[in-house]
């Protein structure tokens, strides 16, 4: 009984975190806000003000702190980088609030829409368009 308990524990846990990763790193309803932030961190202030009045871009303060930037707007992008972090904070809001019935409810609908979404995305092409009353 309580193998099963964990394993679902556990699937809700990789199903959220892999849900709240994509949101975050590549869904399209999120683009908007994810360029916005990573045109934020990867440019100085005044490198963006250049940006923003189609001026040349001055280059940055130091290369320390442009590597620094680089590396922070990656994590962005980066499924592997930002799941580690998407993952630490899952994994802590389950041992806090798993008990729930409101964080298994997300949990459970996250894993859901993820599980729906990566098989859409594997169908062929003709399954997409098909309908059972075509021929």
């Amino acid at each position: 009984m309580w193998a099963v308990i964990n394993a679902l524990r556990i699937a809700r846990m990789v199903g959220l975190a892999a849900r709240a990763t994509r949101l975050i790193t590549a869904d399209t309803i999120t683009e908007p806000g994810r360029r916005a932030l990573h045109h934020r961190i990867l440019f100085q202030p005044e490198q963006r003000a250049a940006l923003a009045l189609g001026e040349p871009v001055p280059p940055p303060s130091s290369q320390a702190r442009a590597k620094a930037r680089a590396w922070a707007a990656e994590l962005l992008t980066c499924r592997w980088c930002m799941g580690v972090w998407v993952s630490t904070a899952v994994v802590a809001t389950e041992r806090a609030w798993g008990h729930t019935r409101l964080w298994r409810a997300i949990a459970d609908t996250a894993l859901a829409a993820y599980a729906v979404g990566w098989l859409a995305e594997h169908e062929s092409p003709a399954e997409h368009h098909h309908h059972p009353t075509e021929q």
